[in-house]
């Protein structure tokens, strides 16, 4: 009877934080400021690509060199700034001025209580498609995680020329880190990128009730990954997921698993790319 008692009340409680964090969002996310690369977009089909960096500027600076030499479909790429940490926000900043790449720093979300990451990463990104992306001539929009790397060229045409969206199914959505849908198909449809409590479900699970309610993925090609590991079985301490159009994930390159041989781990990963981009 307690465990059930007590069961209850979390679930009320964590109903009235996000009926309360609901609030905050819409006074905090409405103000938009558009950088001058963005506010023509290219004069031909292109991919806009996104990505919420958190705390770690070196894995932005690899994502933008992989980018630059394997993303093979024209592209936009900018860099929406989620840190929490000024320092790693100034360092990204700084990278994004040396590779000439649009930055914006997202409002402050302090109004977010510790723990509820994945709620801040999912407003986030909703803001950034609903403000930025959404009807401003993109023919496909992509999100990146920020440690998330092309290691092998890619065309995302390829993969979305019979299907109106591509990335990596976890259970009745599709994950916000290796994430890609054509703009007829996203345009007039709602996103929500926020966790889902009643489905259980992590950033973007909400958009099983909006963008894919219906949707039955098995009828569409998907990425599918392969865990790797450098030791042991951590994946968010020393693996790496690879897909099967050529991308690898590094997981937890902010460390917000807090695991002490991530320094050894990106240090390896980093190594991997030095030497696939030398080739």
């Amino acid at each position: 009877m307690k465990y059930m008692l007590n069961k209850v009340f979390n679930r009320i409680k964590r109903e009235i934080t996000y009926v309360y964090l609901s609030l905050w969002v819409a006074l905090y996310y409405n103000r938009v400021f558009v950088p001058d690369h963005m506010k023509e977009p290219p004069s031909r089909d292109f991919c806009d690509l996104i990505v919420i960096s958190f705390n770690n500027a070196e894995v932005i600076e690899y994502q933008i060199k992989t980018l630059s030499r394997f993303f093979k479909c024209p592209y936009r790429y900018t860099v929406f700034d989620n840190s929490t940490n000024e320092k790693y926000s100034v360092s990204i900043n700084q990278i994004c001025k040396k590779n000439n790449i649009g930055f914006i720093r997202l409002p402050n979300q302090n109004f977010i209580p510790k723990g509820w990451g994945s709620y801040s990463h999912g407003i986030a990104i909703n803001f950034v498609i609903n403000k930025y992306i959404k009807n401003k001539g993109a023919k496909i929009v992509g999100i990146l995680d920020h440690d998330i790397f092309l290691v092998k060229d890619f065309d995302i045409l390829k993969y979305m020329n019979n299907q109106p969206f591509y990335g990596v199914k976890h259970r009745f959505y599709l994950w916000p880190g290796l994430w890609f849908c054509k703009m007829d198909y996203l345009k007039y449809k709602k996103v929500d990128f926020r966790p889902s409590i009643r489905l259980r479900g992590d950033t973007g699970a909400s958009n099983a009730h909006s963008l894919f309610k219906g949707v039955d993925f098995s009828k569409y090609s998907l990425a599918h990954d392969e865990h790797k590991f450098f030791e042991g079985d951590d994946i968010f301490d020393y693996g790496y997921s690879y897909f099967d159009s050529g991308w690898i994930h590094c997981w937890n390159a902010s460390n917000y698993m807090g695991k002490e041989n991530l320094n050894k781990k990106m240090k390896l990963i980093f190594q991997m790319l030095d030497s696939i981009l030398a080739e």
